[in-house]
């Protein structure tokens, strides 16, 4: 059964799915989302059943009160400390989208800490027109016009 964790760092709190009993790590990082990927930790180790036995699974959510301006750079950063809060030494990883990039990041800045990534459809850096779509979605979720 899933456990949801809230790991405090340094200023933050972030929620953390953990399940699996395996001795290697596996985290997975999400892409960018408007809700929390908590209530979803159920369909999510449905879905990563087989890891399970090789791995413990961490999936970080984002973290609580997010700041204006926060880069992929700061969401690596925090997605480290709250690993490093957890005692998640070298570890693989899978990261989609945004989570891809935060993955490089991560990979880059605590190579330690990465031992094998797996990127899905992301890319190393937003370009023109990805950043034309984040912005039109921020400004939706600004303004709660959230298409169905």
């Amino acid at each position: 059964m899933a456990e949801i964790i809230t790991v405090q760092v340094s200023g933050f709190e972030m929620d953390v799915i953990k399940f699996g009993s395996g001795r290697e790590n596996f985290v997975i990082v999400p892409g960018m989302s408007l809700t929390s990927v908590i209530p979803s930790a159920g369909f999510i180790e449905a879905a990563y059943k087989s890891f399970t036995e090789k791995y413990t699974v961490y999936v970080p959510d984002r973290r609580r009160n997010l700041p204006d301006d926060y880069s992929v750079f700061d969401m690596a950063r925090d997605t480290e400390e709250a690993l490093q809060t957890l005692g998640v030494e070298e570890t693989d990883f899978f990261g989609a989208s945004q989570g891809g990039m935060i993955v490089q990041v991560i990979a880059a800045k605590y190579p330690a800490l990465a031992r094998k990534i797996v990127l899905g459809s992301t890319a190393s850096c937003p370009n023109a027109t990805s950043r034309r779509v984040m912005e039109k979605w921020k400004s939706l979720a600004a303004s709660g016009d959230i298409p169905s």
